[in-house]
Order: C-alpha cells, then sequence, then structure tokens
C-alpha cells in the first residue's frame, strides 16, 4: 500500500499533520499535532471527528506522488479533518500541484528517516531538490 504525510496548512503556516492513503485516495481524518506524533501513529489507520462544529477552512496539502493541495476544513480542537478528505467529493476543487507554501515535497532525509519539524531546505543538503509546480 502507498501512503504518504499530509499537512493540514492554515494562514500561510502548517498547523497539523494527516495520514494519506494514495490507493483509495484519501484522507484518514485524524490530525496530529507534530510530525513526529504522526509517524508515532503511522499506519494505525486512525478516523476523527468534530464534535464542536469549530471546523475552519484550510488547505489539505499530500506528499503523493508529485504532491498536490486543495481545500477542505478541519477542527483544531477536534484535531479532525471535516472536509476535502478524498478525490471522489463532489465539492472537490484541487488548487495545485507541490507544496502550496512551496515546501520540500519529501519531508525525508534520504536515507528513510523523517525530517523534524522546522528544517529548512539550506540546512538540508541532501535533499537539494526544490519541487516545482
Amino acid at each position: 500500500m502507498s501512503h504518504a504525510e499530509g499537512q493540514i496548512i492554515k494562514d500561510d503556516q502548517i498547523v497539523a499533520y494527516y495520514e494519506y492513503d494514495g490507493c483509495s485516495d484519501f484522507c484518514f481524518t485524524k490530525l496530529y499535532k507534530s510530525r513526529e506524533e504522526l509517524t508515532a501513529n503511522w499506519r494505525t489507520n486512525q478516523f476523527a471527528k468534530c464534535t464542536c462544529g469549530k471546523a475552519e477552512p484550510v488547505l489539505v496539502y499530500s506528499s503523493y506522488g508529485n504532491g498536490g493541495w486543495w481545500a477542505g476544513k478541519a477542527c483544531l480542537e477536534c484535531m479532525a479533518l471535516t472536509e476535502g478528505t478524498s478525490h471522489d467529493f463532489d465539492d472537490f476543487e484541487y488548487l495545485g500541484d507541490g507544496h502550496p507554501l512551496g515546501h520540500w515535497q519529501w519531508p525525508w532525509d534520504g536515507q528513510g528517516n523523517i525530517l523534524p519539524d522546522g528544517v529548512k531546505p539550506e540546512d538540508e543538503p541532501r535533499l537539494r531538490k526544490r519541487v516545482t509546480e
């Protein structure tokens, strides 16, 4: 199976992470506060629902394939992705390839190790290739 890291972006900031299932093209709805927390829960197939009704518009990014992003909604209190979870939804609008913030596509160091949050491209010389749109 083909899974990838996903990110929730609000106000030009990565505010949460999720797991993307590339075989079925959907997002697991459970959100995590850090990449490390996502990694610790990798392939546990977690779903979450918003119970407070405070979901707000976000950008949903997946590193699957060449990377791509689209509009969605997420509740950061309940840590749940509520809209934009699947390419099969009628309201799905694909907004772009690559990363919406111009970040690196792959959060790995080229040796199978996930990079810690906050690592900048210039900090990781082994990954000089930028994603182009």
